[in-house]
């Protein structure tokens, strides 16, 4: 992993804000109410006009065969000012993968709602032979490639070569920091097809939500779990309990855990975004079962199956 550029704080357009938007807002009405003060948002703004920012280049499956690859910052083409970050891959290998990523430290044990959008400069065109893009959250530096967060196709999907254009990109995530209260953003590419490509980033924005224990739902208690073959017909029940501590979660049956999770903002996209939160990282058993849509407090239901040729089951409070 190599530092690009140094670590200078640019004066003029980086503006790395780190400005808290709402750091306690208090809004004194002619009733002489108060209110209560809002979790805060951190935003960071970044255009590589003069250096790199502390973002860091790193790549991975980048031999058998090695490959050349950079990640620099360019005055070959930007979308505002007179810089980007260029990226280019010699895909031969028909594996690789490079990106930039920074760290950021919040509050241990938190919650945070995670917006990135950046401008996205692409000659891909048509449908076919697109890379893929990378962009992601994580607790720790990703090295592997089972550490990042694959997205979109790189392609601005005119049928013809118009040369660059530049596209705007939004991507939501949701994170519980571990006791270090590290936050590590990583965006980049994943070579798909075998052949050298070159991808530019500019206007990078994020923002950072903490999202308080008292807005998770209040799931914990006893519920019934109630299981349907692949007709909707009612197969078997299961009373089980869920009991919470901030945002962890176990689910009981008969005394015996079968599940551990985690309370996270829903961002998926659709059709998996009609819930504010689900509950991620529940497998039962081995099942595979990975998120649990959490409609409101007395309503849950499993992204998937929890028996084979069955529908998605449905807690029901008891």
């Amino acid at each position: 992993m190599k530092l690009i550029g140094n670590y200078t704080k640019s004066k003029t357009y980086s503006r790395v804000i780190p400005i808290l938007l709402s750091i306690i807002m208090i809004s004194v009405f002619m009733s002489g109410c108060i209110d209560e003060p809002e979790k805060p948002t951190y935003s960071y703004f970044y255009s590589f006009e003069n250096d790199i920012e502390q973002w860091i280049e790193d790549g991975t499956d980048l031999g058998n065969p090695p490959i050349n690859w950079s990640v620099e910052r360019s005055q070959e083409l930007s979308y505002e000012g007179n810089y980007s970050v260029k990226l280019y891959l010699e895909n031969y290998n028909d594996a690789g993968k490079i990106w930039i990523e920074r760290e950021f430290n919040f509050s241990s044990n938190s919650l945070y709602k995670v917006a990135v959008s950046y401008m996205f400069a692409t000659k891909d065109f048509g449908d076919f032979n697109l890379f893929r893009i990378i962009t992601g959250v994580s607790k720790n530096s990703p090295e592997i490639a089972d550490d990042l967060n694959f997205q979109d196709d790189t392609g601005h999907h005119q049928d013809e070569d118009i040369e660059y254009i530049w596209l705007e990109k939004n991507y939501n995530f949701s994170l519980l920091t571990d006791e270090d209260g590290k936050i590590y953003v990583s965006i980049g590419i994943w070579g798909t097809w075998e052949t050298p490509r070159t991808y530019y980033l500019d206007n990078i924005n994020i923002t950072f939500t903490e999202i308080s224990t008292e807005e998770i739902p209040q799931i914990e208690g006893n519920w019934t779990i109630n299981y349907y073959d692949w007709t909707g017909s009612l197969t078997k029940t299961e009373n089980i309990t869920i009991e919470r501590e901030n945002y962890q979660i176990k689910i009981f049956s008969n005394n015996s855990e079968i599940c551990t999770g985690t309370i996270l903002k829903n961002n998926l996209q659709h059709p998996y975004n009609l819930t504010d939160f689900l509950i991620s990282g529940c497998d039962f058993g081995g099942l595979g079962v990975n998120k649990i849509f959490i409609h409101n407090t007395s309503y849950l239901r499993t992204e998937l199956p929890l028996c084979e040729n069955c529908n998605p089951a449905v807690f029901l409070r008891r």
